[in-house]
């Protein structure tokens, strides 16, 4: 089985700013694929999970969410975080949104898209997600 990652690279957040990680995986193909959604804490040394969906199916012609909700210590004392995406087929479509909430009231919220064509992509015929 071959397998497709796609990540953001590393994302530069301010320490103790809440954040959420939304994803949503298309599957454009007819049978089930298989994915698996991992967010990783890059702000020193190795890299290590902050959160992971573990191998997940998705039906086909169906659509797969994930998300880290705000409030996850980890992710919110992070300085740099990075999404990875791994999916078992070519011909699925992922789309993450990365929002970030100030810590201060009446603070302006941050959302950033990142859109199939933007994510750094790597591919592993004999991999699995």
């Amino acid at each position: 089985m071959a397998v497709f990652a796609y990540s953001t690279g590393s994302v530069l957040k301010t320490a103790a700013t809440p954040a959420e990680v939304q994803v949503t995986i298309n599957n454009r193909t007819t049978s089930t694929q298989l994915y698996r959604v991992i967010v990783w804490d890059t702000s020193v040394g190795v890299k290590t999970p902050i959160s992971d969906s573990n191998q997940q199916t998705v039906a086909g012609n169906n659509t797969a969410r994930f998300s880290v909700a705000v409030g996850n210590a980890t992710l919110t004392a992070a300085t740099l975080f990075e999404v990875e995406i791994r999916v078992s087929d070519e011909h699925m479509a992922p789309f993450a949104e990365l929002v970030f909430t100030p810590g201060v009231a009446g603070g302006a919220v941050r959302t950033d898209t990142i859109y199939p064509g933007q994510f750094l992509v790597n591919n592993d015929p004999n991999g699995t997600p």
